[in-house]
């Protein structure tokens, strides 16, 4: 038989459980509060010096944000009209801090916007293959739009959208991640492919796939760059790689003869054409820019003849990763490793800048329209479209406010109590909008722990009194044990200088 406890050592009992209860939660108190109060007091320290002067350019105007869907993962322009054809999908590639990206996602719409206003002109659901492609090209000229998958080519009416036709390339060729894709005047469709594991250059008719050429390169060559197609000569340009030897070929479009293979630096990458000067860009591989006259390339001795490649180096475009022309206004887009550049093509002055990261293959040109726009393609799919003028005195706007601030997270970042820290830059879209997204929280001890799924959302508003001048607000939500959220503020000033005022809500990691 068991006794029940005196009453009054069952109550003493009871008050030393509570008081070890209550002490249990003054501790836990305790060491929030004194995380709260130190993540206030640093962030203080922080906010007190926080603060990135003007750019030493001025900071160029973007007009809009283009984001379909989760992102465009395709753009070609049709021409100069201010049309793009993108390829979108619900879904970004999954990239952890280290090793690669998940699988490409399937993409899952065709649409035809009009750059200038945002309008959707023609929508087509992919498809199929379709859904899976490599690579994307305009014919302008007859109103169609190729989409490269690896084994076929879907062709779209580029008025509505109607899927037109399927057509198979040619037997033992498939195209890459690496290919490369265009459109001459005559509708042949040109392409970069591969046959046997050997690269080559696929000419078929861009609406029905009828063969017209295949060029294969000579044997041991491991990569082409290209292609880029020159209406004024005729010429499509590529550049073949060896183990011991780079090449620079032109060949006659039409029927794919080799008319020139000259010599060129190792390493070097294939660059645009300048239409309006009939000049080639070749980005060397210690940064170099150089340049070459094609109508030198068309007089070049016929093959076997290898002769060096007549370089221009230029000075002013040192560092390029891609470039585009307006010459209209004179001016030259250069994309490196800061952002995005205008200069005045003349004296290769720095008129305006963004520290825009720019997602554009090297070869093709930056897509201008014929009203001072500038189209390009960057972090998470999005497109900025870019106003020039020939008075480039037009102050900041929201979308350039908001690349201003997202640019600042890599050198103002918001109080982390982790290195690196647990956001960056390319956490948020270059606009105002929101993303789904796995966050990394790291530790010295035990590395890199997560993903703890979570959202990133960037918002703009003017400053009240203080024209020309927004606030910008990043707000971050992970669930790590339970949902956390923290938010702060970046003032930017008409002039483009970055101020982080305030910091609020869950410390970050």
């Amino acid at each position: 038989m068991t006794l029940a406890p005196p009453p009054v050592a069952a109550a003493a009992r009871r008050s030393r459980t509570w008081l070890w209860a209550l002490g249990t939660i003054l501790v836990v108190a305790l060491v929030w509060g004194g995380a709260y109060t130190a993540h206030h007091l640093v962030a203080s320290r922080v906010l007190a010096s926080a603060r990135l002067p003007a750019p030493a350019s001025p900071p160029a105007a973007i007009a809009a944000v283009l984001r379909p869907e989760a992102g465009a993962a395709f753009v070609a322009a049709v021409g100069e009209s201010g049309e793009l054809v993108l390829l979108a999908g619900p879904q970004e590639p999954a990239c952890p801090p280290s090793g690669a990206c998940g699988a490409a996602p399937a993409l899952d719409t065709l649409l035809v916007v009009n750059g200038r206003t945002g309008a959707t002109i023609a929508q087509a659901p992919l498809v199929g293959a379709a859904q899976h492609p490599v690579a994307l090209a305009v014919d302008a000229r007859r109103g169609i739009v190729d989409v490269i998958s690896a084994n076929a080519v879907d062709v779209f009416a580029l008025g509505s959208g109607a899927h037109l036709v399927t057509f198979a390339l040619p037997a033992g060729d498939s195209a890459g991640p690496e290919t490369g894709a265009i459109v001459t005047s005559s509708g042949t469709l040109l392409l970069t492919a591969s046959n046997a594991g050997q690269p080559a250059l696929l000419g078929v008719d861009a609406l029905h796939g009828t063969p017209r050429f295949s060029f294969a390169p000579a044997a041991g060559v491991a990569r082409l760059d290209g292609p880029v197609y020159d209406p004024a000569t005729g010429l499509v340009v590529l550049i073949e790689a060896t183990f011991n030897a780079t090449n620079l070929l032109a060949l006659d479009a039409t029927h794919g003869t080799l008319r020139a293979r000259t010599i060129v630096p190792a390493g070097v990458r294939l660059g645009p054409l300048d239409p309006a000067t009939d000049t080639l860009y070749l980005f060397l591989r210690d940064g170099g820019t150089d340049s070459v006259k094609l109508a030198d390339l068309a007089a070049a001795a016929p093959p076997p003849a290898t002769a060096p490649t007549r370089l221009t180096p230029d000075a002013a475009l040192a560092g390029a990763r891609a470039l585009g022309w307006n010459a209209a206004l004179g001016h030259v887009y250069l994309a490196d490793a800061r952002g995005l550049r205008t200069l005045d093509g003349v004296t290769g002055r720095t008129l305006a800048a963004l520290p825009l990261p720019v997602a554009w293959p090297p070869d093709a040109a930056l897509p201008v329209d014929g009203a001072g726009l500038l189209f390009v393609p960057s972090d998470h799919g999005a497109i900025a479209v870019v106003r020039d003028s020939a008075n480039l005195a037009i102050g900041v706007t929201p979308a350039t406010a908001a690349v201003l601030a997202r640019a600042a997270l890599a050198t103002l970042p918001p109080h982390s109590a982790q290195d690196p820290p647990f956001v960056a830059p390319a956490t948020f879209t270059i606009g105002p909008g929101s993303r789904t997204l796995d966050f990394y929280a790291y530790d010295p001890d035990f590395g890199t722990n997560g993903p703890y799924s979570g959202s990133a959302q960037l918002a703009v508003a003017p400053i009240a009194g203080s024209p020309g001048a927004y606030n910008v607000t990043f707000t971050v939500s992970w669930n790590l044990r339970f949902l956390h959220t923290d938010s702060w503020v970046y003032a930017v000033d008409p002039n483009g200088a970055v101020r982080l005022v305030s910091q609020a809500g869950d410390p970050l990691p």
